[in-house]
């Protein structure tokens, strides 16, 4: 019944001619069939964020899903209010931007760190097949990378065709 009432407001949404209004969450996606309408705001991505259970400390302050991806703001008792938004959409520019070591096939991390006296602001893009996550940090006066690597590490880059796969499995031809 669930899976039947999230697949009718996902095609109900793509339906429309712009969504109407994002379509605002206070939870997090997470990593199961919550993802549908993630999914399909950026259809050609190759992966589909998601999140496992966030850190301590850390409140989602608002969730955006439109068809053009989704937007993800986080409060932290921390880092402030609004210290960490999460942007998945269609393509990021990195030019210019510093590339890490990534340990997933497909995926390639850009980083660039604005501010890290005084608080922290940096912007790390996950680059992918179709699409792309923007994650851009802005700690007040709380500058400690780690506790923004502990947030990062709660995050993860679901494969479109394991998602696909899964839901197959449970509902005969329905994909995201």
């Amino acid at each position: 019944m669930r899976r039947a009432l999230i697949l009718a407001l996902a095609v109900t949404c793509l339906a429309m001619v712009s969504c109407g209004t994002d379509e605002t969450i206070m939870e997090t996606p997470g990593c199961s069939d919550d993802l549908v309408l993630v999914a399909q705001s950026v259809p050609d991505a190759e992966f589909v964020p998601c999140f496992e259970e966030l850190p301590g400390g850390w409140e989602v302050s608002q969730l955006s899903v439109g068809h053009n991806g989704m937007t993800t703001k986080l409060d932290s008792d921390r880092a402030g209010s609004n210290a960490a938004t999460f942007t998945y959409g269609h393509e990021c520019d990195v030019s210019g931007v510093g590339r890490l070591p990534s340990q997933q096939e497909g995926v390639q991390i850009h980083e660039e760190i604005e501010r890290l006296v005084g608080g922290l602001e940096s912007h790390r893009f996950y680059v992918f097949e179709g699409g792309c996550v923007t994650v851009h940090f802005d700690f007040d006066d709380f500058g400690d990378i780690t506790y923004a690597e502990s947030l990062l590490e709660s995050m993860l880059l679901a494969r479109r065709q394991d998602l696909n796969a899964s839901l197959q499995q449970e509902d005969d031809a329905f994909e995201v």
